[in-house]
């Protein structure tokens, strides 16, 4: 009886350790996502210029930040809620900064990326 119970004991900490790395792959992996597609916006905004090609970050349709509002979806289903009010206050300042085509000072966005970058590093363990 006591062999089943180690063994049954054994299985429930192996099933937790699994849960627990498959959590934080996910929390991790949502991270990585909404980090890449934030920067794709990031630098499209702060390259652009007068002279390129295609619309002016400001004038880009709704339908065209379906890929950072899906990051962000992610980021709230997988991570903390301070992650993800980091993240959403981060876009928020993305938001602004493409709003007036990367003529606006980027202090307000810096310190919003940094505070989600300081979230997620928490969050994750990561020094």
């Amino acid at each position: 009886m006591s062999a089943l119970g180690g063994v049954a004991l054994t299985q429930f900490w192996q099933d937790r350790r699994e849960t627990i790395a498959r959590s934080y792959e996910h929390r991790r992996e949502a991270h990585v996502q909404f980090l890449k597609t934030f920067n794709g916006y990031w630098n499209a905004t702060a390259f652009h210029t007068m002279y390129s090609e295609g619309p002016a970050p400001s004038d880009l349709d709704p339908d065209q930040f379906e890929a950072l509002f899906n990051a962000l979806l992610t980021v709230q289903v997988f991570a903390s809620a301070e992650s993800y009010r980091a993240a959403e206050k981060a876009r928020d300042q993305l938001m602004a900064y493409m709003q007036t085509n990367g003529m606006k000072h980027l202090d307000d966005l810096q310190a919003a990326f940094d505070n989600y970058v300081r979230a997620v590093r928490k969050e994750l363990g990561v020094k």
